[in-house]
């Protein structure tokens, strides 16, 4: 089997599987979708829902996975959005966000967050990471740590360089 086909057909088993919705998948009550247009003119894709009740009641949510998308997270916060303002967005080269494979780098993805960041008019972002999407959140805070204003993990990966502080004397 040819690689090109092999890579043809897991792309359209992704696309049938994630990108078109399936019998009863929805946005989230009170969501919208659009499209960022990043500095580089990759455009991400982006849901939005829930209500904001306080200045910094605004979250971002990075997705887990390389390559994967965000509406698994969804029901996680949903309970929430009475609270928060949620947003999300695929990654690029992600299912709703694909990009050239040359473009796709940690300090693109931190570029792309910045992008967003500033889209959203926010001074600092909470963010809510999950799985490999807080090697994003690490790098995002270590490039511009004035735009952060808290940081939440779940299933994160240790950072790069850390040693648990079990170094031997």
């Amino acid at each position: 089997m040819s690689h090109f086909f092999v890579r043809t057909s897991c792309t359209l088993l992704l696309l049938v599987g994630f990108v078109l919705p399936a019998d009863g998948q929805h946005l989230p009550d009170g969501a919208e979708d659009w499209y960022l247009e990043t500095s580089d003119g990759v455009d991400l894709y982006v849901v939005e829902f829930g209500a904001a009740t306080a200045p910094g009641d605004t979250v971002v949510v990075l997705h887990g996975g390389w390559g994967a998308e965000q509406s698994y997270l969804w029901s996680a916060v949903e309970p929430l959005a009475n609270q928060y303002h949620f947003v999300f967005y695929d990654q690029r080269g992600s299912l709703r966000s694909p990009s050239p494979d040359s473009t796709v780098s940690l300090p693109r993805f931190v570029a792309d967050l910045e992008d967003l960041r500033s889209e959203l008019e926010q001074e600092q972002l909470t963010i809510f990471a999950h799985s490999m999407g807080s090697r994003l959140a690490y790098a995002y805070l270590r490039k511009h740590p004035e735009h952060v204003h808290r940081l939440v993990l779940a299933g994160p990966l240790v950072p790069t360089g850390f040693d648990g502080g079990n170094k031997q004397k």
